[in-house]
């Protein structure tokens, strides 16, 4: 599992048992409205709207998960997933005639 790029972070808004329960200072609209499990509202939204260079979490679960592990580039990605699979070379798209 992982994400094509990350989106400028989290935004968190508020603290106490501030927004979310008080009409006097809701979210913005862009934001979501949350609470903690002690009962503390906040606003949870994306602190901006662009693309970063940010790295990104990748997890894997099953054959080949060792090797997913620590910083990889977005390229060697292809190579593990062939790997698990063990395949001797990426499959090759072919078009059903």
């Amino acid at each position: 599992m992982t994400s094509d790029h990350e989106t400028a972070g989290l935004a968190v808004l508020g603290r106490g048992n501030g927004y979310e329960n008080d009409p006097d200072r809701p979210c913005p609209p862009t934001a979501r409205p949350m609470t903690t499990p002690a009962g503390q509202g906040f606003c949870a939204m994306a602190a901006g709207t662009s693309h970063t260079a940010v790295a990104v979490p990748l997890l894997a679960s099953g054959p080949g998960a060792p090797a997913v592990h620590g910083l990889l580039d977005n390229t060697d990605i292809a190579r593990l997933i062939v790997q698990a699979f063990g395949w001797d070379e990426p499959a090759r798209h072919r078009s059903a005639r």
